[in-house]
């Protein structure tokens, strides 16, 4: 069994294909996940199962819905939520909402509750989650959490998610442990309800029952280094922890997408391209990028915030003109194409001409160029015959570069794809910048860590 958890770890498709490849290297059982995004025709969860259809079972519910940012132009994902994929049937779930408390957080949090149906120990009750980042706002999730465990009384019980935990604020997880019990936990000064904590039992952090050190999972962006232990898996004294892995790093990731990335980042620029052209004004980039980085053209480039970043139809490197020149660019780039293949396809036929009548007549005379197949006069051949035989062909007549010899053709079409390549370079350069300009974060399938425990009866 396990649990991960991440920043938008869904969000993006070359992520999907991480995440899926991450959970079939696990060989975990089951899998949480949180900040699930959906609308009314498609649900991130369901995409990533299309993938993994070995996870028969699954359960997803709303949060809250997504905030958009100022200016968006795109309609995008609607609705957040938290999921589960699982191999063994989910016998029953349900949605516990939980009490809203008044915080700088005004994001609406739910349990989901989840009875799983195992070969053994037999039933084991999950309940996944993602508490408030504000403090305080953790107590009150907490204590809605665990009051409703103590009235569910089930035998096997496993609480796991993002905890959104600060390493100086330890007090919510302290609840988990009737033995810890202090009334300084600055959960229970803040709200004495708590007091009916003392007589829950205990859960243990998973991660500390394996034996292991550090255990971060979350690093703070730009810069990758893990600085905290959000996500954790807590479990019921009847259940043992036979050993327990973090996976997720963004070296492995960068070396198996860097192209696709990159890839990616052209489709998107195209695309924002195309919307400037259809008059299309606002804000290209459905996602925040960040204090460090700025949204141009439907990507995040390096830049000190909302200072460099530009708004259709002011952007100068996807605007309605340059739409208008990558069309053109494509045409050409299709012309000189059919035209390279047309080239050297006549080379090929010529040099196939030129073997048989060498076949048939021993004593041909090859000339100075006999040795060297591409030296073949028969590739240089005045115009004047071709020309005669083409004169009423309208492919020829509208272009008459096929007219040409064959390897002159061939040699002519290469110097304008060279001409081509560096007028492109040119007219796109701030394109290609943009592109170019991957931040540190996109190397990574998330700014979590996924974890993963494995669990036995005691």
């Amino acid at each position: 069994m396990s649990h991960s958890s991440g920043q938008d770890n869904l969000l993006l498709i070359l992520n999907q294909y991480e995440t899926a490849f991450k959970i079939r290297e696990s060989g975990c059982d089951v899998i949480t996940f949180q900040e699930v995004r959906s609308d009314e025709d498609r649900n991130q969860l369901h995409e990533l199962r299309s993938l993994l259809p070995q996870y028969k079972w699954l359960s997803f519910a709303v949060a809250h819905d997504v905030d958009i940012m100022d200016g968006v132009y795109i309609r995008h994902w609607q609705r957040e939520g938290i999921g589960i994929l699982s191999r063994y049937p989910i016998e029953s779930q349900s949605v516990q909402r939980l009490t809203y408390t008044k915080g700088p957080d005004s994001n609406r949090r739910i349990a989901l509750h989840v009875n799983i149906a195992f070969p053994d120990p037999g039933i084991i009750h999950f309940v996944i989650v993602h508490l408030s980042y504000d403090r305080y706002q953790q107590c009150g999730n907490m204590h809605d959490i665990l009051q409703s465990e103590q009235t569910q009384k089930s035998e096997y019980l496993v609480i796991l998610g993002d905890f959104n935990a600060y390493p100086d604020f330890e007090g919510p997880f302290q609840l988990f442990n009737s033995s810890s019990w202090d009334s300084n936990n600055p959960c229970i000064r803040k709200n004495r309800r708590l007091n009916f904590l003392k007589h829950l039992r205990p859960l243990s952090d998973a991660w500390r029952l394996s034996g292991i050190k550090g255990g971060n999972t979350f690093s703070n962006m730009p810069a990758p280094g893990m600085v905290s232990r959000p996500d954790r898996i807590f479990v019921s004294a009847n259940l043992a922890i036979a050993g327990a892995e973090l996976m997720g790093d963004g070296h492995a990731y960068k070396s198996r997408f860097l192209y696709h990335i990159l890839w990616h980042r052209v489709g998107r620029v195209i695309d924002v391209m195309r919307d400037s052209w259809l008059g299309q004004r606002g804000r290209s980039c459905v996602h925040d990028c960040g204090p460090h980085a700025s949204c141009r053209c439907g990507v995040c480039v390096g830049g000190n915030g909302d200072q460099n970043v530009c708004m259709l139809p002011d952007c100068a490197e996807c605007s309605a003109v340059q739409y208008n020149f990558y069309c053109l660019a494509i045409i050409v780039l299709i012309t000189l194409s059919v035209q390279l293949i047309y080239g050297a396809l006549q080379v090929l036929l010529t040099l196939n001409d030129q073997s048989k009548k060498n076949r048939s007549s021993a004593e041909k005379e090859t000339g100075i160029f006999g040795s060297c197949c591409l030296c073949d006069p028969e590739l240089y051949r005045s115009i004047n015959a071709r020309i005669r035989r083409h004169r009423r062909s309208l492919l020829c007549r509208i272009w008459p570069f096929l007219l040409l010899p064959p390897m002159v053709l061939v040699m002519v079409t290469v110097l304008l794809l060279c001409l081509y390549v560096a007028i492109v370079m040119f007219v796109f350069k701030d394109a290609f910048d943009d592109v170019s300009s991957v931040l540190p974060e996109e190397f990574f399938p998330s700014d979590h860590l996924m974890l993963s425990v494995l669990i036995h009866k005691q």
